[in-house]
């Protein structure tokens, strides 16, 4: 009887020796992967994050270039305007093509416009000229915004 029991408590021993044996392994072994399923996720974070930074960047670009096709919009209408001696109304438009290129870097444009002030003329040459300048410029910035 006595070795039985033996057997008994060395066959306990050894099935609890490899129940902690197994419980250790797949406690190592599942921290390991958690660790590399980590690793993967951050760096697909980190990935997303740059996309949408560049994302972020093309839209600004191409908002700069909407105010600037919305500028030269506003310029043609100023100008056929001015053509049908529509004063105040050119002058408005010309307003408003200033405005909208408020937030881009037409320094030139904003400082060509902002200079021209459309009155009541005979001869509207030189008033036409300088606002087909203005919508020149414009033209120039948008053909430099396109390159990006």
């Amino acid at each position: 009887m006595k070795s039985r029991n033996k057997r008994i408590l060395i066959g306990a021993v050894f099935v609890l020796t490899l129940a902690a044996s197994l419980f250790f392994v797949g406690w190592w072994y599942g921290t390991k992967v958690e660790g590399a399923r980590a690793d993967r996720a951050e760096a697909a974070r980190a990935e997303l994050e740059q996309e949408m930074q560049r994302a972020q960047a093309e839209r600004a670009a191409l908002g700069r270039r909407v105010a600037l096709l919305e500028a030269r919009v506003d310029c043609a209408r100023a100008l056929e305007a001015l053509d049908d001696r529509n004063f105040g109304i050119a002058e408005g438009h010309l307003e408003h093509a200033m405005e909208r290129l408020g937030d881009t870097s037409a320094a030139e444009v904003r400082r060509l416009g902002g200079a021209l002030r459309l009155t009541t003329a005979e001869d509207l040459a030189g008033q036409r000229a300088q606002l087909r300048g203005v919508c020149g410029a414009i033209d120039e910035a948008l053909a430099s915004s396109s390159g990006r």
